[in-house]
């Protein structure tokens, strides 16, 4: 695998981690994230197109459904999971790697998230910008190497921007946009139908 093709899959994971984060703030410490955790402890479903920046821009469209369904979809790459079992499609190759997704082990798994950084720390309240409230907070113990991450919402507490900083530098800055909470997602979203002629490597 080449240095490009690592770096982009490494971003779908990053991306995958960070949307995550919305359903695993259970450890309020400030007001708002008091407000941010009960706005979205209710949360069902949630759907948003994204764009990254890390160096490089990408974009795409996600959607999460507890437990554990989430499914991305960029420009070169699908990954889908039904919380049993999770496809990863690179359109490019035309290649499927088809894997179990383990419980409180998956990078999809809003469990394992939420025991990595219930233990989270160092929480501010920081001034709005662009119309956005801020919280800042150093996760413990996460395997993205993450040395903090802020969520900036808007009025309504809907997360609209995710940054993170990372240990070793560098910057990983999430933009959402046209999100939807608990509105009706279909039961075929996270299922996944390889492309004729396909390659599939199966893991399972």
């Amino acid at each position: 695998m080449t240095v490009n093709r690592k770096m982009k899959k490494n971003k779908v994971f990053e991306i995958s981690f960070l949307l995550i984060v919305l359903s695993a703030l259970s450890f309020a410490q400030t007001n708002l994230v008091d407000q941010i955790k009960n706005k979205y402890s209710s949360v069902g479903t949630f759907q948003a197109d994204f764009s990254v920046e890390t160096g490089q821009r990408l974009s795409g469209r996600v959607v999460f459904q507890k437990e554990n369904k989430i499914k991305i979809v960029t420009e070169k790459r699908t990954i889908v999971s039904d919380g049993k079992t999770n496809w990863n499609y690179e359109k490019r190759t035309n290649k499927v790697i088809i894997s179990e997704a383990a419980p409180g082990q998956s990078q999809f798994s809003p469990e394992f998230y939420l025991s990595q950084l219930s233990s989270g720390k160092d929480f501010q309240t920081l001034e709005k910008k662009n119309g956005l409230s801020g919280v800042k907070f150093t996760p413990q113990n996460n395997g993205m190497n993450l040395k903090s991450i802020v969520l900036w919402v808007d009025s309504n507490l809907i997360v609209k921007r995710i940054e993170a900083e990372r240990k070793h530098g560098g910057k990983f800055v999430l933009s959402l946009k046209n999100v939807k909470l608990n509105q009706p997602v279909a039961a075929d979203e996270f299922k996944f139908q390889p492309p004729e002629n396909a390659r599939i490597i199966d893991l399972r």
